[in-house]
């Protein structure tokens, strides 16, 4: 089982088991700060594991898309050059193409990278990425800079591509269209389920009720139980014993 911590820190993440197949459509989830893009940047191989390892089929290549890999872009480069550079056809179409995608329309294509925003870089990033042969997307936050039209397109190249995928992002509708299987982390583990992010919703709402419910429950018996105790009963055999210890194990039950 993988797990992960940073040098003088408790684990972030723990007991992680899962596998990843040829046309998965991933999206990973969970509260800030628990360990989604560390998750990315491990299979990214970007970090390397605390504890277990991963194991790729050699066949596979990856792209990472990150919001710190910006730095690596060349600033003498300018936008069209530096897509050109991800890609094996040698012909100015397809980079053009892709910059115009991302926003750079005509002359603004020859805008040389030391000079743009983070928020243009990324888009250059992330047009490299898609330039790239890959069979294995990893995408951190990839709608952050764009506009609805370029979202839109990434969305539906993501839908038909067989590459497998997996990203986090913010963007719920996106996600919910893209995805087809969920991962959340949180509490140092992995949650897998089979479905789009409103399948994610409805079973994560039957849970909690169902937890609601038990805690509801569990308080009924207490009342009871307490009332029990108040009374004082006399008898010290092993039903009442057994049955205090059983009250003060719900008393001191971990919440659900």
């Amino acid at each position: 089982d993988l797990g992960f911590a940073y040098k003088d820190k408790d684990f972030l993440l723990q007991n992680l088991s899962f596998e990843i197949f040829k046309g998965d459509r991933i999206a990973v989830i969970g509260p800030n700060g628990r360990g989604k893009t560390t998750f990315l940047n491990l299979l990214a191989s970007e970090l390397s594991p605390t504890l277990g390892e991963i194991s790729f089929n050699p066949n596979v290549q990856t792209n990472y898309f990150g919001q710190t890999n910006i730095n690596r872009l060349h600033l003498n480069n300018n936008v069209e050059e530096e897509i050109q550079s991800a890609l094996k056809d040698t012909s100015r179409g397809k980079a053009r193409s892709l910059a115009g995608l991302m926003m750079f329309s005509g002359d603004a294509a020859m805008k040389r990278i030391q000079v743009l925003s983070g928020g243009e870089r990324s888009r250059v990033l992330l047009a490299k990425i898609l330039a790239t042969e890959c069979n294995f997307l990893l995408l951190d936050e990839p709608t952050n800079h764009l506009d609805m039209t370029t979202i839109s397109w990434l969305e539906d190249y993501l839908v038909k591509t067989n590459k497998a995928l997996l990203m986090v992002t913010h963007d719920r509708y996106f996600l919910d269209n893209v995805c087809s299987t969920i991962y959340e982390i949180d509490n140092q583990t992995l949650y897998s389920y089979k479905g789009n992010f409103s399948y994610y919703l409805e079973k994560k709402s039957e849970t909690q009720h169902a937890a609601e419910r038990n805690e509801e429950r569990i308080e009924s018996i207490l009342r009871k139980e307490m009332e029990w105790l108040k009374r004082g009963p006399k008898a010290r055999g092993t039903k009442a014993k057994a049955r205090k210890d059983a009250i003060y194990s719900m008393i001191n039950r971990e919440k659900l």
